[in-house]
């Protein structure tokens, strides 16, 4: 087995020579996994290998690690830690402070890549785009409302944009919500795509603005899961999975909430966000050798 990278430009997606000498060696036969091509940015190395290995090869999407897969990391760690430092390797094995990484993260990745891709010229507008889309996150897509915010003053774009520098900050910020929103939906496709299953996740919200934060496929059911950050059951938690629960058939609800404790509950268990992993491989039947 040869893992294939370019030396001059790290990535495969920079060296395009190198997918015509690959598929000359792979229809020449000699069996299946000989090679291992790596890279950051899908958008060139899509198009390269469509040009040139159509049907020769098989993607594998390495997402950030999983809750499960840092289990022991987390273990003795508030939730808001979680939400602030993230699952990216160089955020949980070098010591870096989450808001210079991202920072590095967003120029070095996001500006260069997707900017020369996109040919974005402003590219000012597309940073305060980039940081918009992150404050909304767990939100509906407004993309009117976007467009017509990348308009706004500078000073207004940074009461609106600033950086989350710390933990605690998210304790009762209006980020915390939505960023365990987002932990949680995360997790799901994190397990999906590990498994090698179709992902298959949507929402649900009618007009009168009642939604359910997550449906899932399992099977001959639909799991309808609400995320709380809180850490104490509050009984109107339960509203939006009972009213959907009178309209969808063959519905099983599940609650996910920001305690360490959850709860059997007979109609909708409350499960820790320490526990998504573990209940996840039950409900879907993962077993393990």
């Amino acid at each position: 087995m040869t893992i294939c990278t370019s030396e001059r430009h790290n990535e495969v997606q920079r060296a395009p020579e190198l997918f015509s000498y690959l598929q000359t060696l792979v229809d020449a036969g000699a069996g299946m996994g000989r090679f291992i091509l790596t890279g950051s940015q899908q958008f060139g190395l899509t198009e390269s290998i469509t040009q040139s290995l159509a049907g020769r090869i098989g993607f594998l999407h390495l997402l950030p690690f999983s809750l499960t897969e840092t289990r022991d990391l987390w273990a003795s760690k508030s939730l808001e830690t979680v939400l602030w430092q993230g699952f990216y390797p160089p955020l949980l094995d070098r010591g870096i402070p989450p808001h210079v990484w991202f920072s590095d993260y967003l120029t070095t990745y996001v500006e260069r890549d997707v900017r020369l891709t996109l040919n974005i010229r402003d590219l000012a507008a597309f940073h305060r785009f980039v940081l918009m889309c992150a404050a909304r996150t767990g939100q509906l897509l407004n993309l009117s409302a976007m467009a017509a915010d990348c308009g706004i003053t500078q000073n207004t774009a940074k009461a609106w944009l600033a950086g989350v520098r710390e933990a605690r900050e998210l304790v009762l910020g209006n980020l915390r919500g939505p960023l365990f929103e987002t932990l949680v939906v995360a997790e799901f496709m994190k397990f999906k795509r590990n498994h090698l299953r179709p992902e298959e996740l949507y929402f649900w919200r009618d007009s009168a603005g009642h939604e359910i934060d997550l449906l899932v496929e399992a099977g001959d059911r639909l799991l309808a899961v609400e995320c709380k950050a809180g850490q104490t059951v509050a009984r109107d938690w339960f509203g939006a999975l009972e009213k959907f629960g009178r309209l969808a058939e063959h519905m099983q609800g599940l609650l996910v909430m920001g305690g360490d404790q959850g709860q059997p509950r007979s109609e909708f268990p409350v499960v820790s966000w320490r526990e998504i992993g573990a209940m996840m491989e039950k409900r879907f039947g993962v077993q393990h050798d």
